[in-house]
């Protein structure tokens, strides 16, 4: 990789096993979110530029950051145990989320990233997709990103959705349509798409998320759309579709959707105010 990567700081515990390196600090030991917060400074704050630049030196840095925090016993702190995280929940992430969020490369370079889609496909998805997909995203093998905004439609409002999900003979579904402003999308190897099967805008009916493979004939990043400054938190991609999905939830779906954007909302609040504290101080 470029330039190396900082001294890396020493595990906590045994990390060989899934759900450890994580235990509360012994007496006078620092705390979680003080530990988060060194390695965010340390480690990654170094490398922002490469990162914010993307391509093959930035893929090679992240993959190096990764590894030292697996050794640091920080790796994937708040996603499942069972799936190779260490299981500390929501609740429990939210008290260290702000240090995390310090830098736009925090959460990936920690493992937090998936967090939110694994808590979906972990809900929703099929046998086959836990089996498939749930244990590469947690090690950080695949990455995925969350398609909702459309062109000419103002904000972000689902019931404006215009994607099309049409069942096909064979009981497979195809989408079609355009989204943009996906956070993501250029590196992602998944993408959660919301689709409309039944009704058109601005019904509150007919709405279903799909699984899809970036690799899927029919799917193309068209452009990617820089802001913000094109960092992290601040690059994604105008995207179409015209390939087979995978329902998730809503018309035909097991199980009907759960309120995951209540999540997303209060997640990407907490580690936003990494970043505004960074900025400078509160007044």
């Amino acid at each position: 990789m470029v330039g190396g990567v900082a001294e890396a700081v020493e595990p906590c515990g045994d990390t060989t096993r899934p759900g450890v390196g994580a235990a509360p600090p012994a007496d006078g030991a620092a705390s979680l979110p003080e530990r988060v917060g060194a390695f965010v400074r340390e480690h990654v704050m170094p490398y922002e530029d490469t990162l914010d630049a993307g391509g093959p030196a930035a893929d090679a840095v992240l993959r190096s950051l990764r590894e030292r925090a697996r050794r640091a016993g920080l790796w994937a702190l708040p996603l499942p145990a069972e799936l190779g995280g260490q299981g500390l929940g929501l609740a429990r992430y939210a008290t260290f989320a702000e240090a995390e969020g310090a830098s736009d490369h925090g959460p990936a370079a920690l493992g937090s990233a998936p967090l939110l889609d694994v808590t979906m496909l972990r809900r929703h998805g099929t046998a086959r997709v836990h089996e498939a997909y749930l244990t590469r995203l947690v090690s950080g093998e695949l990455r995925t990103c969350y398609a909702m905004t459309e062109p000419d439609v103002p904000g972000t409002d689902p019931f404006l959705t215009g994607t099309r999900a049409t069942l096909r003979p064979d009981g497979s579904w195809r989408l079609t349509g355009r989204k943009w402003f996906t956070s993501g999308a250029g590196g992602a190897d998944l993408v959660t798409v919301l689709a409309r099967t039944d009704g058109a805008p601005p019904d509150r009916e007919g709405l279903s998320l799909f699984l899809v493979p970036t690799a899927s004939p029919g799917f193309r990043v068209v452009r990617e759309l820089p802001v913000l400054g094109g960092a992290a938190s601040g690059r994604s991609s105008s995207t179409a579709y015209g390939c087979r999905a995978t329902i998730l939830s809503g018309r035909g779906a097991p199980r009907s959707p759960s309120p995951v954007s209540g999540s997303n909302s209060a997640v990407r609040c907490a580690v936003c105010a990494g970043s505004g504290r960074r900025s400078g101080p509160s007044t």
